[in-house]
């Protein structure tokens, strides 16, 4: 499994991220599915659609427009 390391100078410089894109975004989409089929997960988990939507808010309130 490739890891990439944490960037913490990209992380408090306005360039923090917290959702991957593309094929990352599509390999954990497809990880979480199979995470709720198989009751990994609480009972009643979170639609992942909507987890993601928290992480990109969250990314643009740390990430503000440079002025």
């Amino acid at each position: 499994m490739r890891r990439d390391r944490i960037d913490c100078g990209a992380a408090v410089s306005g360039n923090l991220q917290l959702a991957p894109a593309g094929e990352a975004l599509e390999l954990l989409a497809a990880d979480y599915t199979k995470m709720t089929e198989d009751g990994v997960l609480l009972d009643n988990p979170e639609p992942f659609e909507a987890i993601i939507a928290r992480c990109r808010l969250l990314r643009q309130r740390a990430n503000p427009p440079s002025i």
